[in-house]
């Protein structure tokens, strides 16, 4: 079972062949990232919806903006990944409440069952999708974001 996880891990990290060392851009990028994320949570919080639809709204907006901070201004690995991670919960809850009321529906929102059509949570959710697949990156060693280095020996 150990020598399949390595084959899989070792797929997934393209054999150590592919590595970007661009730790400042891989942070912008998921900080860019996680505000388009996070800028359609800030529309859930005008009209008339259920209540539990404004506390998502402003603890996905609280908490990306807690990811942000942590991800720019952190000098240690641990706090910097704490962000990541903040911002992993945000789009991965976000994927998930958008999937669940397309399909079995959501209290409340009975409206938006079968609505696959709205542009900006398709966005929305692609951003979201994007934000998970460079924290996995991250993750697996493909990248490396702010403080960390890449030192490189050939």
């Amino acid at each position: 079972m150990a020598t399949e996880a390595g084959r899989v891990q070792a797929l997934l990290t393209a054999y150590r062949w592919v590595a970007f060392a661009g730790p400042r851009t891989t942070t912008g990028v998921g900080v860019v990232l996680l505000g388009a994320v996070t800028v359609p949570q800030l529309s859930l919080l005008g009209g008339s919806r259920p209540g539990w639809v404004h506390v998502w709204a402003v603890l996905a907006v609280a908490v990306a903006l807690l990811a942000v901070t942590a991800m720019l201004r952190a000098r240690s690995r641990v706090v910097a990944g704490l962000g990541w991670f903040g911002g992993s919960a945000v789009c991965a809850v976000s994927i998930t409440l958008w999937l669940l009321s397309r399909t079995v529906g959501l209290p409340g929102l009975v409206g938006t069952v079968g609505r696959w059509d709205h542009p900006g949570a398709t966005a929305a959710l692609g951003l979201a999708a994007a934000f998970l697949v460079l924290h996995v990156s991250l993750l697996l060693g493909v990248t490396v974001a702010r403080p960390g280095r890449r030192h490189w020996h050939d």
